[in-house]
C-alpha cells in the first residue's frame, strides 16, 4: 500500500519512543489509509502477524464493549504474550475512555500504540490532559482545493463527516441550524466576523440565536476540523 513520504518520514522519527503516537484532521484526509501503510510496512521487516493488531472502532462488532474496562480486556487478549506489540488504533475518539485505554496501553515500553482521530477534542481536551507533552502528533492537511471532488462525492463525504464528527460528538440537536452555519461560514471565508454577526445573519424570523449558541455550534465545527478560528 502506498504511504505518504512526509508522513512515513515522521514516524520513523518517533518510531521506539515511549509515547502514544496519533495521526489526526479531518475525516477523509486519508488517515486510514496512511496507519494501514504504516501496518502493511511492519511485515517485510519481519514483525510476526500476531503482533500487530488493527482495531477500528467504528467496527459494529466492538459495540458490546461499552466500557474501557471492557476494551482492554477485548485487547490484552488479543494482544501477543512475548515481543513487541503494535497497536494501530483507527478513530481512537470513539473509544469508551480514550484517555485510559490508550494511556495503559501505552504505559508498557513492549507495546507501540499508533492512533487516527477526525475529533480535535481528543487531544485538545482529553489526551492533552492525560499525557502532557509525552505524545506525538502529526495532521494530515486537506487535499488542494485546486482538485475539487465530483458534486456526488463531495455531498457524500461532507454527510459522513457532520454525521460522525459533528453531530454525534457533540449531541448538536438542530442539524439544519449547524448546516446554516457552515454554509454561512464557507460563503464568507476571509471576512470579519462575530458570534454576533453570525447571529444576526442566520437567525430564523422571530427567533434570536444568542452567541453562546452560536459558538456552541462553531465549536462543534472546529472539533471536526471543518473550520479554523
Amino acid at each position: 500500500m502506498f504511504i505518504d513520504s512526509e508522513i512515513s518520514d515522521w514516524f520513523e522519527s518517533v518510531r521506539g519512543l515511549p509515547v502514544p503516537k496519533f495521526i489526526t484532521g479531518l475525516r477523509g484526509t486519508g488517515k486510514t489509509a496512511f496507519l494501514l501503510g504504516l501496518r502493511d510496512r511492519l511485515l517485510p521487516e519481519g514483525v510476526p502477524p500476531g503482533n500487530i493488531l488493527f482495531v477500528d472502532t467504528e467496527d459494529p462488532a466492538l459495540r458490546p464493549f461499552a466500557t474501557h474496562e471492557q476494551m482492554l480486556d477485548h485487547i490484552f487478549a488479543l494482544l501477543p504474550c512475548e515481543g513487541r506489540a503494535y497497536i494501530f488504533i483507527r478513530e481512537a475518539a470513539a473509544l469508551p475512555g480514550a484517555e485510559v485505554v490508550i494511556g495503559t496501553l501505552a504505559a508498557s515500553g513492549r507495546r507501540e500504540v499508533i492512533a487516527t482521530s477526525s475529533s480535535r477534542r481528543l487531544l485538545e481536551h482529553g489526551l492533552a490532559r492525560y499525557f502532557s507533552s509525552r505524545l506525538a502528533h502529526f495532521v494530515v492537511l486537506p487535499p488542494d482545493a485546486a482538485e475539487p471532488y465530483a458534486p456526488e462525492l463531495a455531498r457524500a463525504r461532507w454527510n459522513d463527516i457532520f454525521l460522525h464528527d459533528v453531530l454525534a460528538p457533540s449531541r448538536i440537536l438542530e442539524i439544519s441550524l449547524a448546516g446554516r452555519i457552515a454554509a454561512w461560514l464557507s460563503d464568507n471565508l476571509g471576512d470579519a466576523m462575530s458570534l454576533r454577526s453570525i447571529s444576526a445573519a442566520i437567525s430564523p424570523a422571530r427567533r434570536f440565536l444568542s452567541p453562546h449558541t452560536i459558538e456552541s455550534y462553531l465549536a462543534a465545527l472546529e472539533d471536526a476540523y471543518l473550520v479554523e478560528k
